[in-house]
């Protein structure tokens, strides 16, 4: 496949540009299998990450390690993987809960 794509970048002029059309990757992909394109839509980079949930993935640990991260006293410094979007959660917070509801 690697060797087909190379040879079909001399047709479309800058070698990285046959990778980001879309009939040339699926007609590699699909190389003698028929298909049909059911249709098309934007690529596009989207976190959905929020501060809401980061304060409900921490509302799932167990008790004690809740505790144990109030105790320290210490503002949680949390970093998403995907987006390196940076939230802050204060002791006073994760002491909220430990509240019952």
């Amino acid at each position: 496949m690697a060797a087909r794509l190379l040879e079909r970048n001399d047709h479309v002029g800058h070698p990285g540009n046959a990778l980001l059309h879309l009939n040339v990757v699926s007609d590699e992909l699909l190389h003698a299998m028929p298909f049909s394109p059911l249709g098309e839509t934007d690529v596009r980079f989207e976190c959905w990450c929020s501060r809401l949930g980061v304060v409900s993935a921490l509302a799932t640990l167990p008790r004690g390690e809740v505790e144990s991260l109030t105790s320290a006293g210490e503002v949680l410094e949390i970093r998403c993987d995907y987006c390196t979007t940076e939230y802050h959660v204060a002791p006073a917070e994760l002491r909220g809960l430990l509240d019952e509801s």
